[in-house]
């Protein structure tokens, strides 16, 4: 009786490894990010993970791969005096492939006066 369970057990565990082999069929894709201007910081779910130029490694999942669209997580791309940027990707795998490449361009920071900023004036020293 004990060698039948376990046999079953045994039988169960192939069972469950080779399906789960089966549902874990990924596909690697590509992401090449540039920015102007260039080394701005890469944040994604609020973790630093690099500077650009910044390739991103993602994986499609099967059912990524069967609709046909793979849906990067939140990127921010920041730079200081710059605004930050929040870049969502979604890659049509049938018309853009495992490979994409893109450019984020920084809109500068408009500096604001405080009341009490001044700026020396400009003075000629006459002889």
């Amino acid at each position: 009786m004990k060698i039948i369970s376990l046999s079953l057990s045994i039988f169960g565990v192939g069972i469950l490894l080779i399906t789960g082999c089966a549902a874990i069929y990924q596909q690697d894709c590509r992401i090449y990010l540039k920015s102007e201007p260039s080394e701005a910081e890469v944040w994604k779910d609020d973790f630093y993970v690099g500077k650009t130029p910044y390739l991103l490694r993602y994986t499609a999942t099967t059912i990524e791969d069967e609709q046909g669209f793979l849906r990067v997580p939140p990127l921010v791309i920041m730079k200081t005096g710059y605004k930050p940027y929040l870049l969502e990707i979604e890659l049509d795998l049938e018309g853009d492939g495992y490979d994409w490449e893109g450019v984020v361009v920084l809109e500068e920071v408009e500096e604001k006066r405080q009341s009490g900023d001044f700026m020396e004036p400009e003075t000629e020293v006459s002889e």
